[in-house]
């Protein structure tokens, strides 16, 4: 039977096919399960799959990796499990994935948001983008995003968080984001509704001050 390591050998050069494989069969585990795949492994074998996180994810592996080593904890019945499993998703992804070739991404695709059609628009360029390249190949888009659930979203996808995971805390975060904005707009209105009654610039900023709790 092939082991994990073996099966990481023959993903080990590093072309557009096999990080494809590795990052679809990534996006199938969480990180515990990735701490326990990468754990035993060979530093070599390691560094297949290093390539293909996001270096929030790669900085987190290296600090579990080195607690572990710290306190001389052996790999147990888990650790093989979780490598007997990552192995059997990759053999269904090798199967799937056929040889191809793409050029290195030139840009990244724009990221906008303003309109419905913004939207659409830029939704169907990362799906074209992550098919063409990965999705690691986002990585540095979300360094100019401003909208705080698209960035925390592609963050969150980018680090291989599962899909339900991934919903639940966005849902917080939007309904934080709501929140925020809406109290931003109940001071625009306040604001507006003070200096209209010409009240004193103290008075203005007392009004104000009222909604923000200290």
């Amino acid at each position: 039977m092939e082991t994990l390591e073996k099966l990481l050998e023959t993903l080990q050069k590093d072309t557009d096919r096999n990080n494809r494989i590795i990052q679809m069969a990534l996006r199938e585990i969480d990180t515990i399960l990735l701490i326990r795949v990468v754990w035993s492994l060979k530093e070599n074998q390691r560094k297949i799959l290093y390539r293909n996180v996001s270096k929030r994810v790669y900085d987190l592996l290296q600090e579990d990796l080195k607690r572990l080593k710290a306190d001389k904890v052996k790999p147990d019945a888990k650790v093989k499990d979780a490598q007997n499993m990552y192995k059997e998703i990759l053999e269904k992804k090798m199967e799937l994935v056929q040889d191809s070739t793409h050029p290195a991404p030139k840009e990244l695709p724009a990221i906008k948001l303003d309109s419905e059609k913004d939207i659409i628009e830029t939704f169907k360029k990362l799906q074209r983008h992550i098919s063409m390249y990965g999705v690691i190949s986002i990585e540095g888009i979300t360094d100019k995003i401003s909208n705080p659930v698209m960035k925390k979203g592609l963050e969150y996808l980018i680090d291989g968080w599962g899909p339900l995971f991934v919903k639940s805390l966005l849902e917080r975060i939007k309904e934080n984001y709501i929140n925020k904005v809406s109290k931003q707009m109940d001071m625009v209105l306040e604001g507006l509704d003070a200096i209209s009654e010409d009240n004193m610039e103290i008075g203005v900023e007392e009004r104000l001050k009222s909604y923000i709790i200290e």
